[in-house]
């Protein structure tokens, strides 16, 4: 939790820093005044709850065995394999131009990388006695069942040929009750020159993962090519390892800590509107997570038996399945510089700011007030799972109010406590988070942010907006994938067809811009008197359903 601590004394240090400039004679100063004094109060509350190691506990190899615990993303989606009528493809998929290509050598480096990592060898088991998911690792793999060689040399058109077999990489669907998870394609373009492509589930492997397999498979081919040691350490923790630990961390009475975060400034247990309900013209009518669930994941099970249904309590956030489009907008030029401003300012990250403006374009919009994002973080903060590939990824709440009396910056430094508060549950599981609190998932699933790793030197060389048809849609209703390069900032916009427009979307991206432009450049101003041109509402207004 030491990132969290800091960006808490960050923030805490910035709070003093205002508390002094205010002058408690003045009426508008005054009110602020109470607000910081709130805010310094939460933020000395919950650094000390941070303080108390509750997720210290020491990571430790477990006895080899048959069976072992598996994660909650594994569990999904075996679950959702097994009984849905459909699934939907959830990959990575890695793929690189190798020239002077040895296949034996690319062999010895697969069984090499494989047998060193056990998530590449972990596949789902479902014992009947125990009625319970576990993970299995098995002792080795068939290779040759999960590498497939294909001569493109003939084809008319090399890259169209490339391009379908990264299609269907994309598109593939794992047997989880069988597994392994992941297979090569191997394309021989011309002589010694291939095209290879390493498809793998999300369900075991995350971005981090992504870039460590790449670090050590070239690590390990060309000590093999070159007749070298590759000098890579042996691992002293496995996956099965961090599931056994978060597993004891989750057993903890850890939603006692977590209702209090989430019923720190609201009463109720989860906003009563939200942007999707208001594009829908409809209301919430769901109260309970399970009912809402069991609702929905009815009509998709072969099996509709409550014991069937059971299975997906506190493992599955939301069943159903959805059509979505893309747009992509690019933060540049004077916009990004203020924002940079503001950042360095403040201390913060990007994607801070991004929620606390779509706070101010919601209420703007709608008139409401409380928003819930969801926002992808990794569970990787423990120098221990640096070395290991697996699916160290969750997603945490950021709940937030605002009022329209507060100015900006108030509404920032709010977030980032929030956000900062959130992150340190960054272990507690979403669906067992929702089954806990009883939330039902579609109170919440309007916003989710992903902000994906990129180099330092990255840059965008395309800076215009335009929607696509490729997509990858999550489970929220709007999923922002965002690029922080050194010339823009790339928002590609996920969103389900059914409740947006494409016309609605590009409405409310350009009520963003421009809230982001007057927001960084007055962010003491309050809310309620940040203008908002009525030809976006108006517009947004138009599509409303």
């Amino acid at each position: 939790m030491i990132f969290e601590k800091l960006q808490l004394e960050n923030i805490s240090a910035y709070i003093s820093r205002q508390m002094e400039k205010s002058d408690p004679a003045d009426e508008k100063d005054g009110q602020r005044l109470l607000r910081l004094k709130f805010q310094q109060e939460k933020v000395r509350e919950w650094s000390a709850y941070l303080s108390g190691g509750e997720q210290d506990l020491p990571v430790v190899p477990i006895a080899k065995g048959e069976y072992y615990e598996p994660s909650a993303a594994l569990k999904h989606f075996w679950i959702g394999y097994r009984y849905e009528k459909t699934h939907v493809p959830f990959n990575i998929v890695i793929n690189n131009l190798w020239g002077q290509f040895n296949l034996e050598i690319f062999k010895r480096t697969c069984h090499t990388i494989i047998e060193r990592h056990e998530i590449l060898r972990t596949v789902a088991v479902f014992l009947d006695d125990a009625r319970a998911v576990k993970q299995k690792v098995l002792p080795e793999i068939d290779l040759d069942r999960l590498l497939t060689v294909i001569d493109i040399s003939q084809e008319k058109d090399p890259k169209k040929a490339i391009g379908h077999h990264l299609d269907l990489a994309k598109n593939h669907i794992f047997e989880y009750e069988r597994g392994p998870y992941f297979y090569f394609t191997l394309l021989k373009c011309s002589g010694e020159e291939f095209f290879v492509i390493f498809n793998i589930s999300h369900s075991i492997f995350d971005g981090f993962s992504k870039d460590l397999f790449e670090k050590e498979f070239s690590i390990l081919y060309r000590a093999y090519k070159e007749g070298k040691p590759h000098g890579l350490k042996e691992l002293p923790l496995q996956y099965k390892d961090f599931c056994k630990w978060e597993g004891e961390i989750q057993s903890k009475d850890i939603s006692t800590a977590y209702r209090k975060y989430w019923f720190y400034d609201e009463d109720a247990r989860y906003p009563q509107g939200n942007l999707s309900l208001y594009y829908t013209r409809t209301e919430l009518n769901d109260v309970s997570y399970r009912d809402s669930l069991r609702r929905r994941i009815k009509p998709y099970l072969r099996d509709a038996g409550e014991e069937t249904v059971r299975a997906f309590y506190g493992v599955v956030g939301k069943a159903e399945r959805t059509y979505s489009r893309s747009y992509r907008v690019v933060i540049h030029g004077d916009a990004l510089a203020g924002l940079h401003v503001l950042c360095r300012k403040r201390k913060a990250a990007v994607h801070f700011f991004i929620m606390a403006v779509w706070n101010v374009l919601i209420y703007k919009t709608t008139s409401l007030k409380s928003v819930v994002f969801g926002v992808n973080t990794a569970t990787r903060d423990r120098a221990e799972f640096q070395t290991i590939m697996g699916f160290f990824v969750n997603t945490i709440l950021v709940r937030n109010s605002l009022d329209g009396n507060m100015s900006f910056d108030s509404l920032l430094t709010d977030i980032i406590i929030n956000g900062s508060i959130a992150s340190s549950f960054k272990y507690y599981t979403l669906a067992k988070l929702l089954d806990d609190l009883d939330i039902p998932f579609n109170a919440i699933n309007t916003i989710f942010l992903n902000v994906q790793p990129t180099t330092p030197t990255a840059a965008l060389t395309d800076l215009s907006s335009r929607h696509s048809d490729k997509t990858m849609l999550g489970i929220f209703d709007i999923d922002l994938h965002i690029r922080i390069c050194n010339n823009g900032i790339e928002i590609v916009c996920h969103y389900d067809t059914s409740i947006y427009q494409a016309e609605v979307i590009e409405r409310l991206w350009d009520g963003f811009m421009d809230l982001l432009q007057k927001c960084t450049t007055n962010p003491l101003l309050p809310i309620d008197e940040i203008g908002y041109p009525d030809r976006y509402l108006k517009t947004v207004l138009s599509f409303k359903r």
